[in-house]
């Protein structure tokens, strides 16, 4: 009888120290899905039915989301394995990344598998959705103004605002010129365009050239607006003036003829000032 009551009193122990063995222990996500911002971060819990001490591994498998290793991470967790210890559910962190980058919403996915001691029950595939919570970034010029020679190549700089968000998805953003003193002949390089930022870019360039004439005129200036943002915001400085420099000297003037004669009753008499160039300003001279 003492023998049979100790067996018994070892079997308890065993029972309770390793019942998924002999009843079996069914893990479970507690939920197929969850969704949260990113600044709020998430976890994925895995529930027992049953005492257990064995262990199961879950792996980080293919989402939307990128991990550690990527350039633009959006979360640190790798595949691990849990050990209850008894417990009746075990949470684990996702350690998502809090990043000032926009971009889309995007899924971590979490599996685990069967092992030897703890079965994956149902809901064996969690899926985590992180929200994104950033605004589109700005978009701005560097400067409202600039200036070049005419002929001479100026590089017009247009930056992703970096006291704000930056691009996680692809930005565009159009830009047109629009005459001031200047007229389109005076151009020499496109009239209007679209900039493209891609995720990471911080800076984007229109490269203007005013057309090198023989002129000589006034400094003339036009405009460059932004507009038709996709993406992105209109930052601080939307519009740019630049300033077209001449470096055209003036005409030389002087008689058409070098003498003419007239008689004493021909009345008036017309002397002609020629310039040897053509030029952009009203030109006057004393005879």
């Amino acid at each position: 009888m003492m023998r049979i009551k100790f067996l018994n009193n070892i079997l308890c122990v065993l029972i309770f120290l390793s019942g998924q063995f002999l009843l079996g222990v069914t893990a479970n996500f507690s939920a197929s899905s969850v969704s949260a911002s990113e600044s709020v971060g998430g976890s994925f819990t895995v529930n027992f039915d049953a005492t257990s001490y064995g262990s199961i591994s879950y792996t980080v498998g293919v989402g939307t989301a990128s991990n550690s290793s990527a350039s633009y991470p959006d979360y640190s967790i790798q595949s691990g394995t849990i050990l209850p210890n008894g417990a009746s559910s075990v949470s684990v962190d996702l350690q998502v990344i809090n990043d000032i980058r926009n971009e889309a919403d995007e899924t971590i996915v979490i599996t685990i598998a069967s092992s030897a001691s703890i079965t994956a029950g149902g809901t064996s595939t969690f899926t985590f959705t992180i929200e994104n919570d950033d605004l589109p970034p700005d978009i701005t010029f560097t400067n409202s103004t600039s200036n070049k020679t005419e002929g001479s190549d100026k590089i017009i700089q247009i930056d992703v605002d970096a006291s704000g968000t930056s691009s996680g998805l692809t930005a565009t953003i159009d830009w047109a010129i629009t005459n001031g003193t200047t007229s389109n002949s005076d151009h020499s390089s496109n009239l209007s365009g679209t900039l493209t930022f891609a995720q990471g870019t911080s800076a984007q360039y229109i490269t203007y050239t005013a057309t090198a004439d023989v002129v000589d005129e006034n400094d003339e200036t036009f405009t460059i607006a932004l507009s038709n943002n996709t993406n992105c915001s209109l930052g601080s400085v939307t519009s740019h003036t630049h300033t077209v420099i001449d470096d055209d000297d003036p005409p030389n003037i002087g008689f058409s003829e070098i003498s003419t004669t007239k008689g004493e009753t021909d009345g008036t008499i017309t002397v002609t000032l020629d310039l040897d160039a053509a030029s952009g300003k009203a030109t006057s001279a004393t005879v």
